[in-house]
């Protein structure tokens, strides 16, 4: 009996080191044997031949007297016939920023991305860890948990990589100067995303989410994007105090925005056609747009 028992071990154990197709072999070796003994006839119809298993199931019998059969699944498949995957349903179950996987029970189950926490993925697990900062920059977190430096001179910029000992007179490429000599330069982006995905859209382009502060602003760059059309996600949210929209870096006050667009779970602004800033879901997708000063302007 002990001997029975440690065979029965080795081969539950074994199976993840057998090769599928041997495995295979076995199981419909294994059914052949059971319909012999239950109708003493090896000619016998075998139930699996007609129970459908999808991607790459294994029809077994479970049942030693009626030959009930059953789907063993593989992968992250699961169901009656292995058909049913829960992280491909409509809508996807995970938010930004994190992959989906499969419990042993066949749950689904959020992963977040790496540098990430919270429900819904999207607060940063501490951004300072490594310090975007450069030149002796100090990184601090603001109120959502995103970095931001504050330089030692004569550096500047987002990230202190502005040498201001070398001043530029020009918006970077790809930038648009609006309008006209302001020094206030626009990026947009062809993408959409969602909120945070566009805060470090503007990031990678040492720039931030742009902040329309007052209305000639808001006017003048509004006309600039009515023209290549789409909707724009600007910087400001009032996701740490609802209903008190502030910018991501904290500038200037927000323009007043419509009462009536501000649900609990709008936390976002977004710039849409004909100068209207609204509140919008931040999983949403927008366009980014990005701002940046031309660097150094005080000493130019």
């Amino acid at each position: 009996m002990k001997l029975q028992v440690l065979c029965v071990l080795v081969f539950v154990f074994g199976v993840s080191c057998m090769n599928r197709n041997i495995f295979r072999e076995y199981l419909v070796a294994r059914q052949q044997r059971l319909l012999e003994r239950h109708h003493g006839d090896s000619g016998s119809k075998d139930p699996c031949l007609n129970y459908y298993c999808a991607h790459e199931g294994i029809c077994v019998l479970v049942d030693q007297k009626d030959l009930t059969p059953q789907c063993n699944c593989v992968s992250e498949w699961k169901g009656t016939h292995c058909d049913d995957n829960p992280c491909d349903a409509d809508p996807i179950p995970c938010p930004e920023k994190s992959t989906c996987s499969i419990n042993g029970d066949g749950s689904a189950s959020c992963c977040c991305d790496e540098g990430f926490t919270g429900d819904q993925c999207d607060v940063l697990v501490d951004a300072c860890t490594v310090n975007p900062c450069q030149n002796g920059g100090q990184c601090s977190l603001d109120s959502l948990g995103l970095p931001e430096c504050t330089c030692v001179s004569p550096f500047e910029g987002t990230f202190c990589d502005v040498d201001c000992d070398w001043p530029m007179g020009s918006c970077p490429t790809g930038f648009t100067e609006i309008p006209a000599g302001s020094r206030n330069c626009y990026y947009t982006c062809d993408t959409e995303t969602g909120w945070l995905g566009a805060v470090f859209e503007c990031r990678a382009k040492n720039a931030q989410l742009w902040e329309p502060n007052t209305p000639t602003e808001l006017t003048d760059v509004g006309q600039f994007l009515d023209g290549i059309a789409g909707r724009y996600w600007t910087g400001a949210s009032d996701q740490t105090s609802e209903g008190t929209p502030t910018f991501e870096l904290g500038s200037l006050g927000a323009l007043p925005l419509s009462a009536d667009s501000n649900g609990v779970n709008s936390d976002c602004v977004a710039y849409e056609p004909g100068d209207e800033l609204i509140y919008r879901t931040c999983h949403t997708q927008r366009k980014c747009v990005c701002e940046i000063q031309i660097p150094c302007a005080t000493q130019n």
